[in-house]
């Protein structure tokens, strides 16, 4: 895909990604920025197995810690693309992101946007891999048998 293909989709999916973020982000507390790439790829991953497509429709790039779309890596600057969805805070003590949903966003009310399959499917994957620490989604995502490698 082209970086201007790359842009569209995002374009297209902005909202949708957003409220996802914003969604994992009140499903899980104290949500690290590490851990957060590594669920939306397990969602994805998922996804393409359950339905032969990917929720999102980012773009992972191979990074030493495992795959990683740029958008929510990105998501550091102030929130990047999905600023109005979530808020992001540095943790003084140990520089990690924390990810909260935005105060102003109604997640309810942008689930909307997603069909009750694809919460079942999202719900699925924040129950098993919801208390792991990023470590171990790390090993999770490098495992030879993944959707993207």
């Amino acid at each position: 895909m082209s970086v201007m293909e790359n842009r569209i989709t995002i374009q297209a999916n902005k909202e949708k990604i957003g409220v996802l973020l914003a969604y994992i982000g009140e499903k899980i507390p104290n949500l690290k920025l590490r851990k957060l790439i590594k669920l939306v790829f397990l969602i994805d991953e998922r996804s393409v197995k359950e339905k032969g497509y990917p929720l999102t429709w980012l773009d992972y790039y191979a990074w030493e810690k495992g795959p990683v779309a740029r958008e929510i890596f990105d998501i550091k600057n102030d929130g990047g693309l999905f600023s109005q969805f979530i808020d992001v805070n540095k943790n003084e003590e140990d520089g990690k992101y924390i990810i909260t949903p935005n105060s102003l966003f109604d997640i309810e009310k942008g689930m909307m946007k997603f069909s009750q399959n694809q919460i079942d499917l999202v719900d699925a994957v924040l129950r098993e891999n919801g208390e792991a620490d990023a470590d171990s989604l790390t090993e999770i995502t490098h495992k030879e048998n993944t959707a993207f490698c």
